[in-house]
């Protein structure tokens, strides 16, 4: 037996248990979840006969540790906790802190290149393992068009400079503590100092900035200052055509700012840099200039008239004119033409909301998909879901104060008829509620209108008319809060009631309308592409769908991820049903949807008219989907009952 140190910690590797190389391969096929023996040949440079050797060796000292499939090799979980114990050689850092400590080793520290021995001995990792981190980073930097070049026993950034940065400000917005992470490679740096004097600049040019956006601004800044005083300078083809004086005034500012504090003269393109960061992020408070009437001269023409489309669309969907409210239209309008730029300039904005807007309003993410969809087609630019949350919260306001009407329920008030006691008895009950019902009052039980179907009648006595079928509630003829949180709670049971019977029914005439369930027993589809081709030329066979649905359905699925843990749920971005159906396909193998693997996918047709029913089914589904449970009963559906059980349970 015998020891190394890591840090202060002692490591103990046991020859009668794993050796160090057996250790490596059990941590990286855990942290891919499935390794093939050629990709981990490949990071061990060793032969594909090695790796075979090396995993039946461990599966001799810990039996059936190691999985083999036709995949590739993967973890046992209820052997591996076991293993760890044992095994202290066994990494267990988390895989997204060790790629930000590399990045920052890559981009902060070094010339955008690493030695991979000396960096593997400087965190206290094998070669191997960080072979594996670099090859899950290189992965990350092609998607900002950049790679990760492997050059005897170094790892080299290559790409442009604008990109890199990009690239750095993706991974290190995953930390919560990145400006420490600066601080700490640069402690002359004067963070918290510039911070303050960043807030002034903003300040005393008339500007206003979220507090978020604020902490992006600032971190921008500072990586573009860091990666030019490592001699990093962006290339001059920065896009800064809807920069204005302002914008640059702000720049040089700070410019000035880190040439006092820290001797450092930025060259023009970087301040070009800072003036596009700057306008992306911040608002002109003088806003109150800018109207409905000469909005167009702020906004170019062809995006003016995408913005009154998008009005247009979601009046049709939502019943909403954003034109109604001035104020918050012009927002609004403002925020599209200020993203539009970002996309152009290659701006990231991270959104913190993102995943509760996403898992938990999803009629409200769903409307900004679809006005990111008219954006993309307009201009071919790739926007992201961090942007789409954005839209989200712009038009949310208005789209949780616009109830359907088919949600209220119909409440009919008999009050006394004593000077004000009845209208004041009715406003103190009805004005709370006004958002969930639909209410009259009246004076005497025989001014009810015969034959009119009330969900609920409130009154201050009781009543034996026998032509009134529905729920009753006696109150206090004077106003009582009890008396107020009964009624609350009696309109929210029947509210509940009454989505129940309406989701129930509409559920069974949209499966109706689908394809039904189909089982992937026999049919043996492998891919999202596979799934689509198939589910929607079953659907046009029944004559359930225009042409340009599968065309709008691949553009929601470019524009967000439709996967919500194993089910996958695509739409279309248009209403380009024939009919609102809901069709499901089952799966006891996994499809590989994107980056993904599913086991369900329930696909939805919109008309203009059921839209909004079909988000509702689509949230209810959504939420009761949510676990493995669930979604093991999904896999054994076979008819519309056992679906109602499992969605509208």
């Amino acid at each position: 037996m015998f020891f190394t140190v890591a840090g202060e910690k002692l490591i103990c590797y046991n020859p009668t248990m794993l050796n160090k190389t057996e250790a490596d391969i059990i941590e990286i096929i855990e942290q891919n979840k499935i390794c093939s023996s050629t990709y981990l040949a490949k990071l061990m440079q060793v032969s594909k006969r090695s790796i075979i050797n090396y995993v039946r060796q461990i599966n001799e000292i810990y039996p059936d540790l190691i999985l083999s499939s036709n995949k590739g090799y993967q973890i046992n979980k209820d052997v591996h906790d076991q293993v760890i114990k044992e095994n202290p050689a066994i990494s267990t850092t988390d895989i997204g802190e060790r790629k930000c400590d590399i990045a920052v080793e890559m981009m902060l520290r070094k010339n955008d290149s690493i030695n991979i021995s000396t960096t593997a001995f400087r965190y206290y990792i094998s070669e191997t393992t960080l072979r594996s981190t670099l090859y899950e980073l290189k992965t990350e930097a092609r998607e900002c068009s950049l790679d990760i070049i492997f050059e005897k026993n170094h790892a080299v950034l290559s790409g442009s400079e604008k990109k890199k940065r990009i690239f750095l400000f993706r991974i290190l917005s995953e930390r919560n503590n990145r400006l420490e992470i600066i601080t700490d490679v640069f402690p002359d740096l004067p963070v918290s100092r510039f911070g303050t004097a960043l807030h002034a600049i903003i300040n005393d040019a008339g500007y206003t900035i979220t507090d978020y956006s604020f902490d992006d601004l600032l971190f921008s800044i500072l990586i573009t200052v860091v990666r030019y005083r490592l001699g990093h300078e962006v290339e001059s083809d920065i896009y800064g055509d809807f920069l204005r004086e302002d914008d640059y005034r702000i720049s040089d500012k700070i410019a000035e700012y880190f040439r006092k504090k820290i001797n450092i003269s930025l060259s023009e393109s970087e301040k070009k840099l800072i003036a596009v960061l700057c306008a992306s992020r911040i608002n002109k408070i003088q806003n109150d200039i800018i109207t409905l009437e000469n909005l167009n001269t702020y906004i170019w023409p062809d995006c003016y008239r995408m913005i009154l489309e998008i009005n247009e669309g979601l009046k049709k969907r939502y019943y909403i004119d954003f034109t109604g409210n001035e104020r918050q239209f012009i927002n609004f309008a403002m925020h599209i033409r200020a993203m539009i730029h970002r996309l152009a300039a290659d701006i990231t904005l991270n959104n913190p909301y993102l995943n509760e807007i996403k898992q938990n309003h999803i009629n409200i993410y769903e409307a900004a998909v679809y006005i990111a969809s008219i954006v993309s087609r307009k201009y071919p630019m790739q926007i992201s879901e961090d942007e789409i949350a954005y839209l989200a919260l712009h038009i949310g306001g208005f789209l949780e104060t616009t109830i359907d009407l088919r949600a209220k329920i119909k409440v009919a008030f008999v009050m006394p008829n004593y000077y004000t006691v009845g209208e004041d008895l009715f406003r103190f009950y009805s004005s709370v509620f006004d958002k969930y019902i639909i209410s009259q009052l009246f004076y005497s039980i025989d001014e009810l209108e015969t034959g009119t179907a009330y969900d609920l009648l409130v009154v201050p006595f009781k009543i034996s008319r026998k032509d009134y079928a529905g729920k009753t509630i006696v109150v206090s003829p004077f106003a009582s809060h009890n008396d107020r949180r009964l009624l609350y709670k009696t309109i929210d049971n029947i509210r509940i009631e009454k989505r129940g019977n309406f989701l129930n029914k509409r559920l069974f005439e949209m499966f109706n309308k689908g394809i039904g369930i189909v089982h992937n027993n026999d049919l043996n589809l492998k891919t999202k592409e596979e799934v689509l081709s198939f589910m929607s030329s079953a659907l046009a066979e029944k004559g359930m769908i225009k042409d340009t649905f599968m065309d709008n359905v691949l553009l929601h699925e470019t524009l967000t991820d439709s996967v919500s843990g194993k089910v996958a749920y695509p739409r279309s971005v248009e209403t380009d049903g024939v009919h609102t159906s809901i069709s499901i396909f089952l799966s006891e193998t996994p499809v590989k949807w994107g980056n993904k693997e599913v086991h369900a996918v329930i696909l939805f047709t919109n008309t203009d008219q059921g839209y909004r029913t079909c988000m509702s089914i689509l949230t209810e589904a959504m939420n009761a989907l949510k676990d493995k449970a669930s979604v093991s009963n999904l896999l054994k559906a076979e008819n519309f009952e056992d679906i109602k059980k499992i969605i509208l349970h």
